[in-house]
């Protein structure tokens, strides 16, 4: 549990309204409303336990202070730009990753035109969904959708729901896009080619020349193939015919697919042999050097693969990378010398006196060090150097 659990509470909720108005339900809107509301409170209680703590740890964090002014992050063209297919993941900052891909995109338009589907159901649906995407890039609404706290980098969290909403509409507008007429199909097209040439073309941020031509190509062969669905049509290739519909599939899997490899390969990755290539050592580390019975002292790490690296090898050190991590704590660490960051402190710029006043005795790193603060004592495995 944790104050991320905001999220899908805060959707629930949302969508408890939107799926009111789209049913018209018989029973009254406060008996369902109190139900859905004590359903709410219940389950919220049974997490108070990890929930409460949580909630009042974030309002000291360095991420937890409201927003003072009502701002906007981006132009929102520029977040529009995330909809294009090849197009660098968010890492750390920037905007919110809502790819879903291009077919879904154009179906989500032909869903506004849609005579099959109710009025009052596309106003409703289509609205939530512009919300959550206003979400993304509105500071305060950010702020309550992350659990009335700001996220450290990974901006935009609940870009799955967005994702969600976006494919829902889709789907019913694929199952019901050869009752349709002409003119609507033909209007959705142009307005899917004139949202992504509008991204293009406004904005401060500028899309990647293969990332638009690649988007475009989709968007004019993912319109040829849902011309021939209309139409019942086949393919002809390699001797055999090939349903419209199934060629279309295949082409969003392998979307999604090159989508998926391009992004994890622009973010970077690790090998397992990589991750773990320390973890024996420092097992040992801490078996022979963590403090015995009625003894207190630190160990901590001189390089760090990841911000977590103490904690990870369950060592009584002093850094730390946490949500909820106190401001005011982060503030003296800074004022002693060590590095901080957001919701993050750590050993560098550690000094014999700060050494000395916080109990750090046993300094591991995995290659020879030359700080004259520290004494080499030994070496472990060939892979770990303690001081």
């Amino acid at each position: 549990l944790s104050l991320h659990d905001a999220l899908p509470i805060l959707f629930m909720a949302l969508y408890f309204f939107a799926f009111r108005m789209i049913k018209r339900l018989s029973d009254s809107f406060l008996t369902s409303g109190l139900r859905y509301l004590g359903a709410t409170l219940l389950g919220t209680a049974l997490g108070a336990v990890a929930l409460l703590p949580a909630y009042y740890a974030s309002l000291y964090s360095s991420t937890g202070s409201p927003p003072k002014e009502i701002k906007l992050y981006a132009d929102f063209s520029d977040l529009a730009k995330q909809l294009f297919v090849l197009r660098e993941p968010t890492q750390l900052d920037g905007n919110a990753n809502i790819y879903c891909g291009v077919f879904i995109v154009f179906m989500a338009v032909l869903f506004a035109f849609s005579r099959r589907i109710p009025l009052r159901e596309r106003i409703v649906r289509l609205a939530l969904t512009a919300f959550v995407f206003v979400s993304f890039n509105v500071n305060v609404l950010d702020y309550v959708w992350h659990g009335f706290h700001f996220p450290n980098d990974l901006p935009g969290r609940f870009s799955f729901i967005f994702a969600f909403l976006m494919i829902d509409m889709a789907y019913d507008a694929f199952k019901c896009m050869r009752e349709e007429g002409n003119a609507r199909f033909i209007l959705s097209a142009v307005i899917a080619a004139a949202i992504f040439a509008a991204a293009v073309g406004l904005g401060e941020e500028e899309a990647e020349i293969y990332s638009v031509m690649l988007t475009a190509v989709l968007l004019g062969v993912y319109i040829l193939l849902a011309t021939l669905i209309r139409r019942k049509g086949n393919i002809a290739a390699f001797g055999k015919r090939f349903s419209a519909a199934a060629i279309c599939l295949s082409l969003m899997a392998a979307e999604l697919i090159a989508n998926t490899i391009f992004g994890t390969g622009m973010n970077g990755s690790t090998s397992r042999s990589s991750y773990f290539r320390y973890a024996g050592a420092m097992e040992t580390v801490r078996r022979e050097y963590e403090p015995q019975d009625n003894e207190f002292y630190r160990m901590e790490i001189a390089q760090m693969s990841a911000r977590n690296d103490v904690t990870r090898y369950h060592l009584n050190g002093l850094s730390i990378f946490s949500s909820t991590c106190d401001d005011r704590m982060e503030d003296l660490m800074d004022a002693l010398g060590f590095y901080k960051a957001g919701n993050k402190f750590s050993y560098k710029g550690a000094t014999p006196v700060t050494n000395a006043m916080m109990g750090v005795r046993y300094v591991a790193a995995n290659k020879l060090v030359d700080w004259p603060e520290l004494a080499f004592i030994n070496t472990i495995d060939d892979t770990e150097y303690i001081y």
